[in-house]
């Protein structure tokens, strides 16, 4: 028996990279998923490969930052499984402009994709949870929170923002080293990217899924 048998688990960005990761080991350990992404081809894809290897798996349509979403969402948790045990929050966009460089909208975006949807999940995942008797959520924070950078906007509140404390629940905040993902960059940021993994290695999800 699994370690998260009979557990039911939403996973947000599941299409691909770390979310695809969890969706994998949680599949394995025994856990019942309720996908999100905000892209259908690779959401679908990861749930068809989990339902396939035997696993149960539904995909749900989201954007993280949309609040109608994430009522869909919850909905489609108590329709297909009657209550969600745990919460992983993985969406998440970046910007490389710095403070100087970057326009509101940009830094309103990445609030909303980043710490805005943490609320948004807790909010509407909670009766989901309580009908289970609690549970736990977990909230990828991005490591670019932590040290100083003068290439990025800084998302230090973000951060903080993620470090939560919700009635009956256990919440926990995550950074992970490099970690390869699917994301689209200008030119002369994967230049960038090229030099760096010479000199720093990256993990693949599966190593800390």
């Amino acid at each position: 028996m699994g370690r998260l048998e009979g557990k039911i688990a939403v996973i947000t960005g599941g299409g691909d990279g770390m979310g695809a990761s969890h969706c994998r080991l949680f599949s394995k350990e025994g856990a019942s998923l309720l996908v999100t992404d905000r892209r259908e081809e690779p959401g679908q894809k990861i749930v068809d490969e989990i339902v396939s290897g035997g696993g149960k798996a539904v995909f749900v349509g989201q954007d993280v930052a949309n609040e109608d979403d994430w009522k869909k969402v919850a909905a489609a948790t108590m329709e297909h499984y009657g209550k969600a045990d745990i919460l992983i929050n993985n969406a998440a966009i970046a910007s490389f402009k710095s403070a100087k460089d970057a326009t509101l909208d940009e830094w309103n975006l990445i609030m909303d994709v980043c710490a805005k949807s943490i609320f948004l999940g807790c909010k509407y995942m909670l009766p989901a949870m309580q009908a289970a008797g609690g549970g736990s959520i977990v909230n990828i924070s991005p490591t670019k929170t932590h040290p100083r950078s003068a290439t990025m906007i800084r998302t230090g509140p973000m951060s903080r923002t993620l470090r939560l404390a919700i009635e009956s629940l256990r919440t926990k905040s995550t950074c992970f080293p490099s970690i390869t993902i699917v994301i689209s960059f200008p030119v002369s940021i994967l230049i960038l990217f090229s030099i760096l993994d010479l000199c720093i290695p990256t993990i693949q999800p599966v190593g800390i899924g």
